[in-house]
């Protein structure tokens, strides 16, 4: 398979990789004039912003400002663990109470 090769700053770069590069501009150009939440994920919950934007990140290069949702996105994620598993404990502590006076007038 013969892959076509471009000049850039004097190396070599294989042709389909510097399209990669030219499509990452274009996504965080894109991305840095839309207004905040312009990028539409699964906006009901935070996991696809956890599953989508760590794979475009990759696919960019990691740029510093999606890195830095990706980042923000995790921290959302474990806040968001964090508050289910509080709520789930007070659920737990109180069946717990009731089911100890269940029954019983006073």
């Amino acid at each position: 398979m013969h892959r076509e090769l471009s000049m850039n700053n004097n190396e070599q770069i294989p042709k389909d990789d510097s399209d990669v590069k030219l499509g990452a501009a274009k996504l965080c150009s894109y991305l840095r004039e839309q207004e905040a939440g312009a990028l539409h994920v699964e906006t009901g919950s935070v996991y696809g912003v956890v599953v989508a934007l760590p794979q475009i990140s990759r696919s960019c290069g990691w740029p510093r400002g999606l890195t830095f949702v990706c980042v923000r996105g995790y921290f959302a994620l474990f806040v968001n663990l964090v508050l289910q598993g509080w709520l789930i404990y007070l659920i737990r502590m109180e069946s717990m109470v009731f089911d100890k006076y269940s029954g019983k007038m006073f």
